[in-house]
């Protein structure tokens, strides 16, 4: 959550090199985040699903038990427009 705050968004590739992402849950994205912010090789966690995945971030992949797929660390503040409240 405080991710989000500082406008940090993970997310995962939605299947081997299709190029379509699915943000990680708002827990799940504050847990990586925090562990990226603090150098950590590596992040493990259980999903949706209860199954046991890391993110190793030198090569930017998530794996859960044989599943291997590609994950991406986007920066909202450098994609958002300015916007002007009157």
């Amino acid at each position: 959550m405080q991710a989000v705050a500082k406008g940090i968004i993970w997310s995962v590739e939605s299947s081997p090199n299709s190029n379509e992402w699915e943000q990680y849950s708002f827990k799940l994205n504050g847990l990586i985040e925090d562990a990226h912010s603090k150098h950590q090789s590596q992040v493990n966690f259980s999903n949706e699903k209860d199954e046991n995945c890391s993110i190793k971030f030198s090569t930017m992949e998530e794996t859960c038990g044989v599943r291997v797929r590609r994950v991406q660390r986007t920066e909202l503040n450098s994609t958002l427009p300015a916007v002007c409240f009157v």
